[in-house]
């Protein structure tokens, strides 16, 4: 019996190609619409703020640093978002550069998710704790307290609890594809 003969005489299995389009497609699809949302709420949420300076017009020079911080990590956020929004509408899952191109993706996602979430997390985290402060003098320190306090909580729930979840599911989705396009890309060779 000879064990080598057997070895090559094996079937292997083939990649199924339609199966990866229907993924790449999908996956394309959805990170698409979803970066596309979140830069539409963020443009949204930063024309908001700057009509909140313009017409509410506070008194405390703070409010108006706060509202500059928290308009600067909205726009560095979107700054970012958007030049990966376009690495994903370049994205042609019937293209040889697939591989290179999903690892360019994935790597200044990477970057969005930790440098640049930081960032915008801490910039938005004093905007708001400078933007309050006008507000929570005029509740008093038992109300200005349970403002902040609310505040700080729910900032520490994100960045504590449901940020890493995301992140998580993010970069399963990213490896899932990513894994099964370089296994194309090996049965191309």
């Amino acid at each position: 019996m000879d064990l080598n003969k057997l070895w090559q005489a094996q079937q292997v299995p083939a990649f199924d190609i339609e199966e990866f389009r229907k993924l790449a497609k999908k996956y394309k699809k959805g990170r698409k619409w979803k970066f596309i949302w979140t830069n539409l709420l963020l443009g949204l949420t930063f024309v908001f703020i700057v009509c909140i300076a313009y017409f509410i017009k506070p008194e405390f020079k703070s409010t108006y640093v706060g509202l500059g911080l928290i308009l600067s990590s909205i726009f560095l956020f979107l700054l970012v978002h958007s030049g990966i929004l376009k690495l994903y509408l370049s994205l042609d899952h019937d293209s040889k550069s697939y591989v290179e191109k999903l690892r360019e993706v994935q790597k200044r996602e990477e970057f969005l998710s930790t440098q640049v979430l930081e960032a915008y997390t801490v910039l938005l985290g004093l905007g708001i704790a400078l933007y309050m402060w006008e507000y929570a003098v005029k509740l008093g320190l038992l109300g200005g307290g349970i403002a902040y306090g609310i505040t700080i909580i729910w900032i520490i729930i994100n960045w504590v609890w449901l940020r890493p979840m995301q992140l998580k599911k993010e970069r399963e989705k990213r490896a899932e594809v990513l894994e099964k396009a370089e296994k194309l890309q090996e049965q191309w060779k």
